[in-house]
């Protein structure tokens, strides 16, 4: 396991000086919904504009009775997808490779998320797609793709561990951060957000308790299982995922 240098002070005033005083994880509600004629496409290193932005996301697409959906290879979850924007060309190259309309292919495409009210009255995200950038027969997400879990670093390092950073990826786009002093087991810090894939391996993060429209950018090693955390400033730190 790669050692981080920082020491919990530089951690907590690079990360968390503007996220208030609060000591608890706050709730999060649905991420911001960009308006439908955005352009631009989030990829490069330094903060997102959320309602700037067209992310990246790929996984299975197929009809579900009819109805499009996304299972996400980077959550595994399931999404119903908008019948509008370049929802139609999606279609067209589906049904131009998949002989039965049940069958799932792999996808990569842009677009963005916005809340919608389904036959049911529940209120959940759907995916507006944007552009559509691969679509092919494979009926299964590359392996390794799914980044939902936990990930940790050790201050100042494992050896002389004295603090735990945690960072926790969730299924639904959130994310937790938090701080623990080993030797009291008492939580030093608690933040929270939403996150966004940018690429294949970069995340966009997005702080509740600060700027949630402009993120901070983290690079993922599928590798050795580990996110890079870039900071605006320029600094970095690693946290390394747990064992399953």
């Amino acid at each position: 396991m790669k050692k981080t240098l920082l020491t919990l002070s530089a951690v907590a005033a690079l990360i968390f000086s503007s996220c208030g005083s609060s000591s608890s994880v706050q709730k999060t509600g649905s991420a911001y919904t960009p308006p439908n004629n955005q352009k631009v496409e989030s990829m490069g290193i330094g903060p997102v504009i959320v309602s700037e932005s067209n992310f990246y996301y790929s996984g299975l697409f197929y009809m579900d009775n009819f109805n499009p959906v996304l299972t996400s290879c980077a959550t595994g979850m399931t999404m119903p997808i908008a019948r509008e924007n370049a929802f139609q060309t999606l279609l067209d190259k589906y049904t131009a490779e998949v002989p039965t309309m049940n069958n799932p292919v792999f996808v990569q495409l842009r677009g963005f998320t916005q809340p919608f009210t389904n036959t049911s009255g529940i209120t959940q995200n759907r995916l507006v797609v944007s552009y559509v950038t691969t679509l092919t027969q494979n009926t299964e997400c590359p392996e390794g793709g799914n980044i939902v879990g936990t990930y940790v670093s050790y201050l100042p390092n494992q050896q002389d561990a004295q603090n735990k950073v945690v960072f926790t990826i969730l299924p639904n786009h959130q994310f937790t951060c938090a701080i623990y002093n080993l030797a009291s087991q008492t939580d030093l810090y608690l933040t929270n957000g939403t996150w966004q894939l940018t690429t294949n391996q970069a995340l966009a993060l997005f702080f509740e308790t600060e700027n949630p429209y402009l993120s901070h950018n983290a690079v993922i090693n599928y590798a050795n299982t580990t996110i890079n955390w870039v900071l605006n400033n320029g600094t970095q730190i690693e946290v390394v995922r747990e064992s399953k």
